[in-house]
């Protein structure tokens, strides 16, 4: 892993004056005068922007290719794998090229501290086996846990109990009991730190979601949801997402659930999207619909054209990394509605406001990158990312995220 200095930051692109700070000691004659900024600083808007211009730059001069699908991913003809910003990563057999790679950029464009191995990231805990990479935020839900939670001693074996309750949706102006209360108790930051939780833990990305919709209206039932959540993880701390290498192709495929008017305020339903490739989760997210579907099948099918987006994306991404895939992407959905509103020759007049923005579901079909086929309700692993679901299931959904219990 490679990190920039301080002294290393981005040019500036234009003439740019400060105040002079506070406490800073100026000569008399240089008072009321202002200062003159020789680099981009940190914090300013175009200080992000300047430095991943130089960024680009370097990269591009020592001959690597910046992916399209996603800038900050990068290759070069004897890496296998990218480097996503300055963590790298290569086959062992060409480490010493990837050294001389490193130390040239350091030679002619970076002062940078190099780390022999990536271990952490991000509060992003890896672990290295011989074929298989785990993922952890272990010590970050420890911070999470002594700073909110209450109860050590609760004992849940699923996220979202309460999350589910029609208390729980409604809007209604927090009571002068439910305000004297959350003075005391910081649900924004709780929400803010569970959803970066979801990085490794995906399967509590509905509660997690549900919590995120009250966080300006919230009331005590809303942090004694959140507790619940917060129990849970207590019992399952050792938690994280296992990558296991298989011997074989990359295969991506894709599901997608939706509840159907499952918020009881809004009557709008929430979109699940789960895409793996092999046996665990790359990409996966919990999301309220931005329209309200007038029936199940409009809510699967809102559902499914996030899924194929989703889906097309991570074969682009493969295959600018030089895993392209020789077969059509398989997507399920549980809906057979859904299934013959993606189908050529299907009625759509019950669905018939969808065929403007959703038409290109059936040229995905058409052009051969994926193919639909209904799945089955016990096999529907997105059902997690929709609804609460039952013990059997949610253990299911959790081995089929790739999410395992990881020894330290």
């Amino acid at each position: 892993m490679v990190t920039r200095q301080s002294d290393a930051m981005a040019d500036r692109d234009r003439v740019m004056h400060i105040k002079i700070p506070q406490g800073m000691e100026v000569a008399p004659e240089d008072q009321g005068k202002v200062l003159e900024l020789l680099q981009a600083m940190y914090g300013q808007k175009q200080a992000s922007r300047q430095w991943e211009l130089k960024r680009d730059k370097a990269l591009e001069s020592v001959g690597m290719q910046q992916c399209p699908h996603k800038p900050m991913i990068f290759k070069k003809e004897i890496i296998k794998d990218g480097a996503d910003d300055f963590a790298w990563a290569a086959d062992r057999e060409i480490q010493v090229e990837l050294d001389e790679l490193i130390a040239e950029l350091g030679t002619k464009h970076f002062k940078m501290t190099v780390k022999p191995q990536v271990d952490q990231f991000i509060s992003i805990v890896f672990g290295f086996k011989e074929g298989q990479v785990t993922l952890n935020q272990a010590a970050y839900l420890e911070n999470i846990l002594d700073e909110f939670l209450e109860n050590p001693k609760g004992r849940r074996s699923q996220p979202y109990r309460s999350v589910n309750d029609k208390e729980f949706d409604t809007t209604q102006e927090p009571s002068s009991t439910d305000l004297h209360f959350m003075k005391e108790h910081n649900y924004f930051r709780l929400v803010g730190k569970l959803q970066f939780l979801t990085v490794t833990r995906p399967v509590i990305q509905y509660a997690v979601g549900k919590l995120a919709r009250h966080t300006t209206k919230t009331r005590i039932t809303h942090w004694k949801a959140a507790q619940e959540l917060l129990e849970y993880l207590n019992n399952t701390r050792d938690h994280g997402l296992c990558f296991q290498q298989t011997g074989q192709k990359l295969v991506v495929e894709g599901y997608s659930d939706s509840d159907f008017a499952g918020d009881s305020e809004t009557r709008r339903s929430t979109t699940g999207v789960l895409v793996r490739v092999g046996k665990a989760a790359v990409l996966s997210f919990s999301k309220r619909q931005p329209i309200v579907a007038d029936s199940t099948v409009s809510a699967e099918v809102i559902a499914a054209c996030s899924l194929v987006k989703e889906v097309i994306w991570v074969r682009n991404m493969l295959e600018w990394l030089g895993h392209a895939q020789e077969m059509p992407s398989q997507v399920w959905t549980d809906n057979k509605g859904a299934v013959f509103n993606m189908e050529e020759g299907a009625l759509r007049h019950k669905t018939k406001q969808l065929d403007i923005k959703y038409m290109f579901l059936r040229d995905q079909v058409r052009q051969g990158l994926v193919t639909v086929g209904h799945c089955p309700d016990p096999l529907m692993w997105a059902d997690v990312l929709t609804k609460g679901v039952g013990s059997t299931k949610f253990t299911d959904c959790r081995h089929a995220f790739g999410e395992e219990s990881i020894p330290t």
